[in-house]
């Protein structure tokens, strides 16, 4: 058999079809167990398979991620290291930065949105994603290359092949613990899983002979097998018990500077390619469904080379970009920056939080991608925490939409992590430490004032911006109205109020050092006396000149040392460190104790003093109830436009204070003044679809401004309802606007999206 021949016609294939049509061209389309042979070597594997990441971008990532590994494990070989020993990097950072001459060992440092560093570009040819394939409309094939280890054909049933191996465990730095980047991809390739894989050891590495291994991954049903077993099962060719070689220096896998796929040869590494993978059609690889795989692997520690080779892409200048990570690619998007802090627990170990919010105006593909609370592991996500239970503790639910926020687990426990992660990289388990880890986040994220301010922001531009749609609306009725005498002498002298939230100020960007030069309190001193409710954790106040990553960074980042260790989160906001401390355990009203704060750096480490010390002094008064602490604080200003207001209500106030109200009345005149049902059925159904405040806010007002106009036109014309003998106008005026309640808001809807144009 011509082992080159046979590759070469797999590699060319494009769908399910093709392949099979080479399979049976050399008599391996059926199932055979002289040449198929159970994937990690037993037949009952699906199981295993399924408990795999669940999402197809998901999948890839683990190919990313065992594609970094394998080239860190090279270069690691290369230098006669032993990845196992004491010599070794200690962490991927470490490994990025000692290999490959990368400060701090991050990639964001040559990363630039307009212009990055040539660098980049030559790290991403050394991992190259490309997709293939030429009827539009249909999954695409996508292939990916690294240029790591490779592997022989003696150890590649023991690596690419196996199952439940603990192959990379004892490798801290390296990505792949779980053993299943190579077949996390199965599920989602065609209907019969077929993925090739082809792999040649690094030349260095080999002693002996060097040949290129391959094989075809692809799954069989009962009826296929003709068993009793009634599970699919993954199998990967092998005839007659021989793992398939080819004797060949290169090969032409890789596309050319054109994109034309399978042109440019390559000498070594690993290659994969999954047929029909069940992921996009439409959209370019290098757009949508690499923000995708960003969101997922949120900060790459090397680049990768993302290519869309399908013959009916026509852009080819945008068929092409490189892979690096949503922190790195979107760090200058988000508003204020991207903030971090650490949360200390003596039993779990250290959080690092990462958070950024994006922009109002922010395409809602990215925020579907891109935001939500995930939990990272070297910088994969590894999972989601509650978003909404979180968020819902917080009261933030302006940010909601726009915020992305990272745990980096890299710092816990073993045992934490044991308790909290899910083979699957998508979940997490929803277990105790889980909840414990969650309530750490909800406190640390209530302590932070930029946050905060950010949510504020947002709400103030949303307001503003429902304010002058408003406004446009009321001005054009208004201009309209007024050409009616009875509307005229109605509305003069009426005032209208409405409500803004708090007005844009104006920014002060400040401006910190790398090493601070003071840290004291407000009160300008290092001694200060703080009273502490005994229910409460103590939050203290430093003011200092540092900047907000001061303790957070990679290189020569700061220290800080409470004695005694109650330190429970800190961060460095526009030159405040917000500290939130333990309350010690059985203290009494009254009872006071010192915190012993020394601040210190690489900086402060050479001269004297060695150190900043604060003292702060805590007294313990007695416990507060929650109703107490609440203040309100929202600050509002009126504006007249000389329209009745509807004052809106929920309907239990609305039955308590009018004895004939009904649920399904929706604005109704009383004493002078108009009054809305905020539970009124028809209101209910037309917000029910609606996910954002903002579009609930907007049909709201769309929905008791359209029924307020009809009212008032009614209360004009109500001399004509005398030929109908009815005492009580304002009763038939209220029926006829329950009656019309379902039909106002499409009319004024439309109505408005004209006259807004022309206004």
């Amino acid at each position: 058999m011509d082992t080159f021949n046979l590759f070469d016609a797999l590699l060319k294939a494009e769908n399910d079809d093709d392949v099979k049509k080479v399979l049976k061209q050399y008599d391996f389309l059926n199932y055979d167990p002289n040449n198929w042979k159970p994937l990690g070597g037993f037949e009952n594997n699906e199981g295993f398979l399924a408990g795999q990441n669940p999402t197809p971008e998901g999948a890839l990532v683990e190919k990313i991620t065992n594609s970094i590994d394998a080239i860190l494990l090279k270069e690691c070989k290369k230098r006669g290291i032993d990845p196992k020993g004491n010599d070794a990097p200690s962490n991927q950072k470490e490994a990025v930065k000692d290999f490959f001459n990368i400060d701090k060992g991050e990639i964001s440092e040559l990363y630039k949105p307009n212009a990055p560093d040539s660098r980049l570009t030559e790290l991403a040819q050394n991992i190259q994603l490309f997709a293939t394939g030429s009827a539009k409309g249909t999954f695409p094939s996508i292939s990916i290359y690294d240029s790591g280890e490779g592997q022989s054909p003696e150890t590649i049933e023991d690596t690419f092949l196996s199952l439940a191996r603990t192959n990379k465990a004892a490798i801290k730095f390296t990505q792949g613990k779980f053993n299943q980047g190579g077949t996390a991809t199965i599920r989602f390739s065609g209907n019969h899983g077929f993925n090739l894989i082809l792999t040649k050891k690094y030349p260095e590495l080999e002693e002996k002979d060097n040949h290129w291994a391959y094989t075809l991954i692809r799954t069989f049903s009962p009826e296929e097998r003709g068993d009793d077993n009634i599970i699919h099962s993954a199998y990967f060719l092998k005839p007659d018990d021989n793992i398939l070689v080819i004797d060949k220096k290169t090969l032409k896998v890789l596309p050319d500077k054109d994109f034309n796929p399978y042109m440019s040869e390559i000498s070594y590494g690993s290659f994969i390619k999954l047929y029909n993978y069940e992921w996009f059609k439409q959209n370019y690889f290098s757009r949508r469904p690499r923000e995708q795989l960003e969101a997922i692997y949120t900060s790459a520690l090397l680049p990768a080379r993302v290519m869309d080779c399908r013959s009916f892409i026509k852009d080819k200048s945008t068929a092409y970009t490189n892979l690096y990570g949503v922190w790195i690619r979107d760090a200058n998007k988000f508003i204020s920056g991207v903030k971090t802090s650490t949360i200390e627990d003596t039993s779990l170990g250290t959080l690092k939080v990462k958070y950024g919010v994006y922009p109002m105006d922010t395409d809602k593909e990215t925020l579907r991608h891109g935001t939500g609370i995930q939990l990272a592991l070297n910088n994969q996500v590894h999972g989601e925490f509650r978003t909404h239970i979180i968020l819902k503790d917080l009261k933030l639910t302006a940010v909601a939409d726009y915020l992305k926020l990272q745990i980096d687990a890299s710092d816990l426990k073993s045992e934490t992590l044991s308790k909290i992660l899910k083979t699957d990289r998508a979940t997490l388990a929803i277990s105790e430490t889980t909840k414990k880890i969650e309530n750490l986040i909800i406190e640390d994220l209530k302590s932070d004032p930029e946050l905060k301010k950010i949510d504020a922001e947002i709400r103030a531009k949303r307001s503003a911006q429902a304010l002058s749609d408003e406004k446009i609306t009321r001005e054009i009725m208004r201009k309209y109205l007024l050409k009616d005498p009875f509307f005229k002498s109605l509305l003069t002298g009426q005032k209208q109020r409405f409500i803004k939230n708090m007005p844009e100020e104006e920014k002060i960007v400040f401006e910190g050092l790398k090493f601070p030069t003071f840290v004291t309190f407000s009160n300008d001193d290092n001694y200060y006396e703080k009273n502490v409710a005994r229910n409460h954790s103590p939050q203290i106040e430093l003011i200092t000149d540092a900047n907000d990553d001061y303790f957070d960074r990679l290189d020569q980042p700061g220290e800080i040392i409470v004695e005694p260790d109650l330190i429970r989160n800190y961060k460095v906001r526009s030159g405040i460190i917000y500290l939130t401390l333990d309350q010690p355990t059985n203290l009494n009203v009254g009872d006071s104790y010192d915190v012993v704060i020394k601040i210190t750096d690489l900086q402060k480490q050479t001269s004297y003093p060695s150190h900043f010390e604060n003292i702060a002094k805590i007294t313990i008064t007695k416990d507060i109830k929650n109703n107490e602490s609440k203040k309100s604080n929202s600050k509002r200003t009126q504006e007249n436009i000389g329209i009745p207001e509807v004052k809106k209500q929920n309907a239990e106030w609305l039955e308590d204070n009018f004895p004939s109200f009904e649920k399904y009345h929706s604005v109704f005149h009383s004493d002078n003044q108009w009054y809305g049902n905020l539970d009124n059925p028809y209101l209910e159904t037309l917000l029910a679809p609606l996910k954002t405040e903002a579009e609930k806010d907007r049909i709201i007002f769309l929905f008791f401004e359209s029924l307020l106009y009809l009212g008032m036109t009614l209360q004009r014309d109500s001399e004509k309802f005398s030929i109908f003998d009815i005492d009580d106008t304002n009763k038939l005026i209220t029926e006829i606007l329950s009656a019309n309640a379902s039909l106002v808001v499409p009319i004024i809807t439309q109505l408005n999206e004209i006259i807004k144009q022309e206004f």
